[in-house]
């Protein structure tokens, strides 16, 4: 069994799919990408909300409060935005959001000037 399996999660729970992303697609800082929007416009049944949540506080880096509104949200027909900044390709997020149970869109847009 390859060693990422053995990773644990921030709740001490075998948590595969952020672990397993961590693994093979972060990359150092200095590759940093630029910042883009993903879309979670729906879920599929068998979603596993509390790793959305987990995922959007790790990819939005999101307060916890704020990122389980939004999976509330999307639980009852919104659509969700989140703006992903940092080194993570937009390939590896929107897989490990599918994986999860999310239907999600990802436009590579620059970051919205507040």
């Amino acid at each position: 069994m390859p060693t990422f399996w053995k990773f644990k999660g921030r709740s001490g729970r075998r948590g595969r799919s952020l672990d397993v992303f961590r693994y093979l697609f972060q990359s150092d800082a200095g590759n940093a990408t630029r910042p883009y929007t993903v879309r979670l416009t729906g879920w599929r049944p068998g979603l596993r909300k509390i790793s959305l949540t987990d995922a959007l506080v790790e990819f939005g880096e999101l307060p916890v409060t704020e990122a389980k509104h939004m999976v509330d949200r999307l639980l009852t027909g919104a659509t969700v935005e989140i703006i992903v900044r940092g080194t993570y390709p937009p390939e590896g997020v929107v897989r490990t959001l599918q994986e999860i149970g999310a239907v999600v869109r990802s436009d590579v847009l620059p970051e919205p000037s507040y």
